[in-house]
């Protein structure tokens, strides 16, 4: 059974990590808000040479067998992506372009099979930090 998800379910089904992340960055003596992004990438798609380079070694299968969906969900910059711009030129132009709602606000990015999107999201405070 094939499973179709929009890049905003994407986004929603890794909205924790992706906060976290986005928290911890946020919090950091060097953020830089326009030189950070947040990706989210389905990995069995045509964006596996993506999810390679930004994950390598990731052990997808151990997440299959578990009777999940891997999806690919980290932090990057443009710098780290620019080898990648070949690849998701028209995603990172639109991240790129995307005007921020806060000065926490982070860009993100997802990547289904079908589409992808750029959005931004509001980093929140891991549970346990309180």
């Amino acid at each position: 059974m094939k499973i179709v998800l929009s890049p905003r379910e994407v986004i929603c089904t890794g909205l924790p990590q992706l906060s976290r992340l986005a928290w911890i960055a946020t919090r950091s003596p060097i953020f830089n808000q326009s030189q950070y992004l947040l990706y989210c990438i389905l990995v069995d798609t045509h964006w596996r040479k993506v999810v390679d380079v930004l994950k390598p070694q990731r052990d997808w299968d151990k997440i299959r067998k578990q009777g999940f969906v891997p999806v690919a969900i980290g932090q990057t910059t443009w710098d780290e992506l620019s080898p990648l711009l070949a690849e998701i030129s028209f995603f990172v132009s639109a991240a790129r372009a995307l005007p921020l709602s806060t000065k926490t606000s982070v860009r993100v990015i997802a990547l289904t099979a079908e589409n992808g999107c750029a959005d931004e999201i509001e980093p929140v405070l891991p549970e346990g930090l309180q």
